[in-house]
């Protein structure tokens, strides 16, 4: 498969962070609403109020990766590393509030709704499910003027718009970008994302992925948007613009890097394989390429944990297509 071919069917993906809380700050919230306001000094009032706004403000950050398009027999897929869209904070917050009310039920006395919270840790521990980004956003191409003027439409609601499979075993995700579900309504920025998606991509198709790469020393490529400065062309101009801050668009255009290498390790048992390639924060999500064949997506970059601080080694984790096209068959059934 050409690489300019592969190009147009990449996209930068940009999420917003939710702030991270404990599961004191849970519970001492939870103190304080069970106090009658007549009997809160204002101190408290205000503390409970800075505790909810924890709840519900997002920080200004951002999880940045990469993303690509398949076009399965119903419809268009987004595919990426399920680290660049998974809330974990919004997910890691739950889980706080939820063992906050376990003690405080306890603390009161109240242990007959002990087993009904424990089921939904349970549950949740289980199957993270409905914790993606609410906010996802296409980072405008510095060739695509028309997709760069901040107009909100490169927004999307992945919690609430989009069939998902999510494989945490393989960190996978796949939102499937169909205008024909039934029974899903569209929002005027959903349907401009959906529009803008079939106007300027080109997917990859279903008879383009292999089960993974061919052997030991196999010539790989990927092409993704690297962070760390590599890939921001920024437009200063709009950086203090309020309406792209409202609406969390970039500020920045970019333009995706391709890097090579070769195959380091592979076994047929094992759902994962190594990349001697260069790779950086950003490339999470991209796919990887065999001749014409996508053969994975990329996961992370080898890491040294054994010294501090801890060492990034040039060797890529990559998670092979397969799991790529048996989660896009599953939605192709539904």
């Amino acid at each position: 498969m050409p690489i300019e071919d592969v190009r147009q069917a990449i996209v930068a993906l940009q999420a917003n962070l939710t702030s991270l809380r404990t599961t004191e700050s849970f519970l001492e919230e939870l103190n304080l609403q069970n106090l009658r306001a007549s009997e809160m000094t204002p101190a408290q009032q205000g503390r409970l109020q800075e505790l909810r706004r924890l709840s519900t403000t997002e920080a200004m950050q951002s999880s940045r990766g990469t993303g690509f398009l398949v076009k399965g027999k119903r419809s268009t897929y987004l595919v990426s590393a399920l680290h660049v869209l998974f809330d974990e904070r919004k997910y890691s917050n739950e889980l706080c509030r939820l063992n906050a009310s376990v003690q405080f039920l306890i603390l009161n006395g109240h242990t007959n709704r002990l087993e009904a919270i424990k089921e939904k840790i349970a549950k949740l521990s289980q199957s993270p499910d409905g914790y993606i980004y609410s906010k996802i956003m296409l980072i405008p191409s510095f060739d695509d003027p028309e997709a760069s003027d901040g107009d909100g439409s490169l927004l999307m609601n992945a919690e609430t718009a989009f069939p998902i499979v999510i494989k945490p075993e393989f960190d996978l995700i796949v939102i499937s970008l169909s205008k024909k579900w039934p029974s899903i309504p569209r929002t005027t920025s959903h349907q401009e994302f959906l529009d803008r998606i079939e106007q300027k991509y080109t997917p990859i198709p279903m008879e383009s992925l292999a089960d993974g790469p061919s052997r030991i020393g196999a010539e790989i490529y990927t092409i993704g948007f690297p962070a760390n400065g590599l890939w921001q062309v920024a437009d200063f101009m709009k950086q203090n613009d309020r309406k792209i801050q409202a609406n969390w668009l970039p500020w920045y255009k970019t333009l995706p890097i391709a890097t090579f290498g070769r195959v380091a390790m592979v076994h047929p048992k094992y759902p994962v394989f190594i990349g001697d390639m260069t790779i950086f924060g950003g490339n999470s999500g991209g796919p990887v390429l065999e001749g014409d064949k996508l053969v994975g997506y990329i996961s992370k970059q080898s890491l040294d944990t054994e010294h501090q601080p801890s060492r990034r080694w040039p060797l890529a984790h990559i998670q092979k297509a397969k799991a790529v096209r048996d989660a896009i068959l599953k939605l192709d059934l539904e």
